[in-house]
């Protein structure tokens, strides 16, 4: 089973592929790679979402963030 985390995060820019966004709990800075379940999300809003976590960068950590489908998760956790 994947692990998936629950964010909540205020949309900052786009860059590149990503769409740079800050936790609105720890203000702490996510790179959300844009797929069909992230391209809804418009600069300037705050959402939430489930996301797959992978560190990336030896000096300069980034945290990457793959959304995935709520349903998913829902019938994932629903099937333990």
């Amino acid at each position: 089973m994947n692990e998936y985390d629950l964010y909540r995060c205020k949309f900052i820019k786009i860059k590149g592929n990503f769409i740079v966004g800050r936790s609105i709990f720890d203000n702490k800075l996510y790179y959300i790679k844009i797929n069909k379940y992230s391209k809804k999300f418009k600069i300037g809003t705050d959402n939430y979402f489930y996301a797959t976590k992978k560190e990336k960068g030896i000096i300069l950590k980034k945290t990457i963030l793959s959304v995935v489908d709520y349903n998913k998760v829902i019938n994932e956790k629903n099937d333990l």
